[in-house]
C-alpha cells in the first residue's frame, strides 16, 4: 500500500497513533503492537527537556510587565533623553538570527542521526 505524504496522510497517521495509544492493553496486543502496555512503564525526560521545563517555569513566574523599566523609559522619553540606536538594534537582531540558525542546525543534526 502506498500513501501520498501530505497533510491528509499526516492527519491520518496522527489519528491512528491516538487510537493505538488509547487502545486497552488487550486491544493493543491483538492489534499486533507487541506486548500489552505495562502498568509500571516510565518516561524519562532528556536533560534538555528538563532545562526547558525549568526555563518555562521561570518565564511564567516573571512579571509580564517590568514596571520599573517602563517607568524609566517613559521618564526618558518625556524628558527627551531617549535615543534610538539603530545600529545596536540591527546588531542584536543579527545576533538573535545567528543564534536561532545555530540552534536549528543543532536540532536538525540530532534528528538526522
Amino acid at each position: 500500500m502506498t500513501d501520498k505524504i501530505d497533510n491528509n496522510f499526516t492527519t491520518r497517521l496522527a489519528q491512528a497513533e491516538r487510537k493505538r495509544v488509547a487502545a486497552t492493553p488487550a486491544e493493543a496486543k491483538s492489534a499486533g503492537t507487541g506486548s500489552a502496555a505495562k502498568a509500571n512503564d516510565q518516561v524519562r525526560l532528556t536533560d534538555t527537556a528538563q532545562r526547558l521545563l525549568g526555563l518555562e517555569a521561570e518565564v511564567r513566574a516573571a512579571p509580564e510587565i517590568r514596571e520599573a523599566r517602563v517607568a524609566e523609559l517613559k521618564r526618558r522619553i518625556d524628558a527627551g533623553e531617549y535615543a534610538i540606536d539603530a545600529a545596536r538594534i540591527a546588531d542584536r537582531l543579527l545576533e538573535s538570527e545567528a543564534a536561532l540558525l545555530s540552534l536549528g542546525a543543532r536540532i536538525t543534526d540530532r534528528n538526522v542521526r
